[in-house]
This record gives structure tokens, sequence and C-alpha cells, in this order.
């Protein structure tokens, strides 16, 4: 049988593919991530006997960008900025994110202020001709870099996305001078308002470049070797995907890359399962994603925050991320302190328990001794073992540093880790304004179902969903994700003066632009949807409110400006319909469906469910209790299991604890309610 679609997803610990077959059955197989994540793809892919040559599709999901920016080892590049704005990146906001924090410090800028180069122009607010750009002095400092070795260099000009002319006319000399230049330019990467935002998200992506585009260009040869015919695609932060060419030329948009798969694939579960309203939990071996769905939607915004103080535009899934994963290591501090996170074994060595030489205490070495994992079922695909001795010697370690035994120990770093992810699922819900007691959660990732009941009890949400195959879910959002392109364009206007043809044309040359776009990477326009919105403002306000419009209301600056109002008062209780209102910033959504991946076949059985039965420690005060041990495999439509059990399978294990009814659902999630 022939693969048509694989996903393949690169975690901190593991590496996850996804293969869609002809007959539109799923198989997951798991390897651990390496280094470069080129050969964990390859390995993952390899463990079912793919046949790349006869994949329709090959989608990816990467971390390099994200890793790279926060470890800053990507560069060198260079930024060109208007004469006189060279402190740019390092004056950034006045805000201070921690106010009372005396030794607080800004987030250092991806360019450093020595790669900056001033270049004598100037526009005008209005994008008019100020000063001519001196492209003499400006070519002979890029020369000077470009000597050095630098050939990535970003350009980022006051008010140059009303006029990009002067960016334009220092690209192509760069480009005529340097072909193997790369080039960013402030007035296509994010062709916005606000200086430092568009300059922070320009510095960015030219800084990601040359880290970027050397690993995607590394695994289309290994793909291209193993007999994939054609690019591959890359899943952006946005929740959609993308040629990996064009990824090469746009890193930025990747920095949310996994976390943006997870919610995706989140959001079609929850959908499944019933629920509208939704929170996905995606704990992996590093960190916890964490989105808000409604409406059978993830919920996206136009500014993303990778480290505090250094924006970046650009469509990016809403997710909260937290330093605490199953890899997270645990520690006393010198007050006697219990921390866990955000540091990670990562995958090699792994937590003390998997038997790899790790010895430090991990959030998964405390489940293990608590008994929430069963050491008889092999993880990975048989490629872990679970040791509890090694766990157990690991947790005794921060059971000495606090005084207590290794049990207590182990029920500490298991609290002190589900607090952080419960305060992560407070700021997605309630932070957002919506309740989450009327809320579902979707837990997945590879210790997603170990805590998705105690995090859902904690929030008082009446059910959880966790899909078939939770380790691998981010990778089967990849197979769920459409091409999808954002473009933004600020033009501030009074609604009062706009006229049905200049609304026209406003969003006529973003819809242009996304065909212009979707022809060059030759994909097929038939079934494409753009959405329109704009971001709106009341007249002497600073900050401005999305709305969504409708394509009949889009071009009726009265129905435009009614719209505004009515967001505005079901955001903020009030509006001012009396007040002027301003339009800043319009926006087009470009979606191209791709084929949806099947649902897999689920058995349907009226046979007893094979379990086994042994003593486990299912609650934090030490109490223990006879659980049930269940294989997933054996599970069909409508079976029924009651907590305390563990449900184990190949790439995570479900943990329901008494009081807990599961049920496993058509689609094969089970889903966890409290029982009547």
């Amino acid at each position: 049988m022939k693969p048509q679609r694989v996903g393949v997803d690169v975690g901190g610990t593991f590496t996850d593919c996804v293969v869609e077959w002809a007959d539109g059955s799923i198989s997951v197989s798991k390897s651990s991530s390496t280094s470069p994540q080129s050969i964990g793809v390859i390995n993952a892919a390899g463990k079912q006997n793919v046949a790349l040559k006869d994949v329709l599709t090959f989608t990816h999901g990467t971390t390099v960008a994200t890793n790279a920016l926060i470890q800053r080892r990507a560069g060198p590049a260079a930024l060109l900025v208007t004469d006189g704005y060279g402190d740019v990146l390092e004056i950034q906001r006045g805000n201070r994110s921690r106010l009372y924090d005396l030794g607080y410090e800004k987030a250092r800028p991806p360019i450093p202020r020595e790669d900056v180069i001033e270049v004598k122009e100037r526009l005008d607010s209005t994008g008019g001709v100020v000063a001519p750009v001196d492209l003499t002095e400006a070519m002979q400092r890029v020369e000077g870099y470009y000597s050095r070795g630098y050939r990535s260099f970003g350009i980022c000009l006051l008010f140059s996305y009303l006029n990009p002319s002067h960016e334009e006319a220092i690209a192509k000399a760069i480009g005529d001078r340097f072909p193997d230049a790369r080039i960013s330019m402030s007035s296509r990467v994010a062709p916005e308002w606000k200086e430092f935002e568009r300059a922070s998200t320009t510095a960015t992506n030219a800084y990601l470049i040359p880290v970027v585009s050397a690993y995607l260009g590394d695994l289309r040869d290994r793909l291209k070797d193993s007999g994939l015919k054609s690019d591959f695609f890359v899943m952006q932060s946005n929740g959609g995907v993308m040629t990996s060419l064009a990824a090469e030329s746009y890193p930025s948009r990747l920095v949310r890359s996994g976390p943006a798969a997870g919610a995706r694939a989140g959001a079609v579960t929850a959908a499944e399962s019933g629920f509208a309203a939704a929170l996905s939990l995606d704990m992996g071996g590093t960190s916890t994603d964490i989105a808000l769905i409604d409406d059978d939607q993830v919920q996206t915004r136009h500014a993303t925050e990778l480290e505090v103080g250094m924006p970046l535009l650009g469509g990016a899934v809403d997710v909260e991320s937290i330093g605490s994963g199953g890899g997270s290591v645990a520690r006393v501090d010198e007050y006697g302190r219990l921390h866990v996170g955000p540091e990670s074994v990562g995958s090699l060595p792994g937590p003390a328990c998997y038997g790899r030489g790790g010895e430090r205490p991990t959030f998964v070495d405390a489940a293990v001794v608590l008994g929430w994992l069963d050491p008889a079922h092999p993880l990975a695909g048989g490629e872990i073992t679970i040791d509890p001795a090694l766990a157990e010697r690991a947790v005794s370690l921060v059971a000495h540093d606090l005084g207590v035994s290794a049990l207590e120990a182990a029920a500490g770093i298991v609290r002190v880790g589900l607090s952080k992810i419960s305060e992560g699922a407070h700021a997605a819900s309630i932070g957002r304004g919506r309740d989450a007691r009327k809320m579902a959660l979707v837990a997945f990732g590879g210790a997603g179902p170990l805590v998705g009941s105690l995090v859902a009890r904690e929030l008082a949400m009446d059910a959880v969903a966790v899909p078939p195959h939770p380790g691998a879910h981010s990778a089967a959002g990849l197979l769920l994700s459409d091409f999808r392109y954002d473009f933004a364009q600020t033009s501030i206007r009074r609604a009062s003066s706009l006229t049905r043809p200049e609304l026209g044309r406003l969003f006529g040359d973003l819809e242009a632009e996304a065909r212009t776009l979707l022809d060059e990477e030759g994909i097929d326009r038939e079934h494409l949807r753009q959405t329109r919105s704009v971001e709106a403002r009341y007249a002497g306000q600073t900050h401005s409110v999305e709305v969504i419009l409708e394509n009949g209301n889009s071009l009726d600056p009265d129905a435009v400006t009614a719209a505004f109002h009515a967001r505005h008062e079901q955001l903020y209780s009030y509006a001012l319909a009396d007040r002027e209102v301003e339009l800043v910033t319009w926006r087009v959504t470009a979606e191209q469906a791709r084929a949806v991946a099947t649902a897999p076949t689920i058995r349907r059985t009226s046979a007893p469910i094979r379990s086994t039965r042994r003593r486990v420690t299912l609650r934090l005060d030490g109490d223990a209790f006879a659980a049930s041990v269940v294989d997933r495999s054996q599970l069909g439509t409508g079976d029924q299991i009651a907590g305390p059990a563990i449900v184990t399978q190949m790439d995570s294990a479900t943990l329901l604890v008494p009081g807990d009814l599961a049920r496993v659902d058509v689609y094969g999630n089970l889903v966890i309610r409290k029982a009547s």
C-alpha cells in the first residue's frame, strides 16, 4: 500500500511521523530528535518504511527557527536603517515587563548595534520623498560587511510601508552587486506601521535566514535523495503551511511552527468530540503549549513575542508557552525552593528512567515514582523502556535536598509542574475573557494525557478529549493544515472620508498580491478563500481592534464602521457611536484548502476490555489506589474505562483519576468526564 501524505514534527525529545496511506488509514512512529534535525526527520519516516517516491505531500514542523533565535546562534546579518535611527533595536519600547525587577534588562536584539548600517534617505509620513537614497555610500558600507562574510541583509527604512521605492532600490543594488546575498525588506516582510516592531521583525528575518535556509536546503537534499519528487511544505506560525522555498525567505514566520500544528490538530479533535470551545494542551518533553479554540477555530493574532520585548509582526496562533514539560529538570535552589523547568534534559540523555545515561530528576521521573507510567509498556514503539529504579534514584536527589521521602519529593515535583501548567491554562482562557468552566480540554503530546484530567479539575472543566495518537498529534496537525498567507498594509484613513471604490482598491491590492504569490508557488487557486479584516480605533486612541468583515459589507464604509462599534462593545462593553472612527491596517488572509486526512478506522467490538491490576499512587497526598492498566489498542468505539486507571499506548499514557469515566467516541478519541 502506498503512502499518500506524510507529516513530520520535531520536538525537543522526539521527532514524530504521521502517515496517511492510500486507504485513508493513519499510522505513527517516533524517533529520537537529532542534531541536525533533518536526520531525525528521515529516521522517523524510515521507521514506517515510507517510500518517499510515492508520497504526494510531505509537511514538516520544525523548531530550527525557534531554537536559533532563543540561543542566538544564527546570522551573521546586517540591518540597513534610515540615517539617525540606528539605535531602534536597542531603544525598543519604554514599557517594562517586570516593573519592580531592579535587575531587569531588555531583550538582546538579534542584530547588534555594530551591524546596523545607517543610510542617507528620508520619506515623510505620507510616503513622499524628502531626501533621495544615497546608494553609493550605502553600497560602500554593505561591501565592507560582505567582505567579512555577511550574506544576509535586512532593510527597514522609515515609512517604507507607504512607499517601498527606497528599500527596493537598495535591494536591487545589493542583488546586482552580490547575487548570493539574501535580502529582507520590511515592505515585504512586515509592511505595517510602528517603527520598532517592523524593525524587530525585519532584523529577526534577516538574522534567521542563514541557519534556516541551510537547514531547509539540507533537508530538501536528503528528502530528494530518499525519493521525494516535489518540494515539501513547512508549518507556519499562523497555522497554515507554505512551501519550503518560500520559508527560506520568510523564516520569521516559522518561530511558532510546532505549537501551531498542535493547536490546529487540537481544534479538529475538539470539533470531532463536539466541543465548540476548548483549550488545547500540548505537553512535550521541553514545554507545554496551550491554545484557545473558539467556534472550532484556533485563535490567532497579528503579532507575537518569542522573547519579551522582541515582537514579531505577522499571523501567529495565540499560544501560551510554559517551560514545563516531561523532560523538565527538577531542582532545589539555595533557599530550599523546588523548581521544575524551564531547563530540559532533551532527547539525549533524556529523563533518568529512560536508561540512556540521564541522572537528573525530571517531571517524567516523578510520574514514574508515583506509578503513573507502566514499566511493562515501552514507549516510542519499543525504543524506550522505563526503569523505575533509575527514576527513584534521580528523584532521591531532590528528596535529599528537601529532607523528605522519594515519594513525597515526586509528589512535590508533579505539583509544581502542574501548577505552572494550570497558570498557563488560566492565562489562555480567563486571561482572554473566557470561562474555562464552559470549555473542554484537548490533551496531547507525550505527557499531555498524563496530566489532562488533573489540569481540567484544577480549572473546573467538564471534559477532556485525548486523540488516538496523542504523542504524535502535532504531526497529525500538519496533515490537517491548509496553505495560508497573511497580507497587511497600514494606511490610516478616517472612515467618514472613504468611498466604496477606495475600499475596493485597498483590499483589491492585497488580494492581487495574494494571487500573485500563490501563482509563483504553483498553488492552485480554484478553491481559494480570502478573508478581509481591518484594524480600527476611535480617533485619538493608540490601540486598535481587528474587525472581520463579510465580503458584502467590506466595501460599505458605514457597514465597516458599524461592525467596529459592535466589536468594540463586545470586547469592552461600550461603544462611542458619535466618535470618528479611524481605519488603520488593512488585512487579507488567503487560504487554499488541502485534502483533509481521513479519520482512522476504529475497531468496533463487544469483547471485554483486557486489563491488568496493580497498585499505583494517583493522588498527590500519597494515597494509593488499585488501578487498571489498559492497552488502548484493545479499545473500540463505545468502550468505557472507569478511573483510577492508566491507558497505555506506544506514544503516551492517559491517567484516569478516581471519579473519571472515559469513553471512546467514533473517531477514536478518549473523552473523559466525571462519573455521574
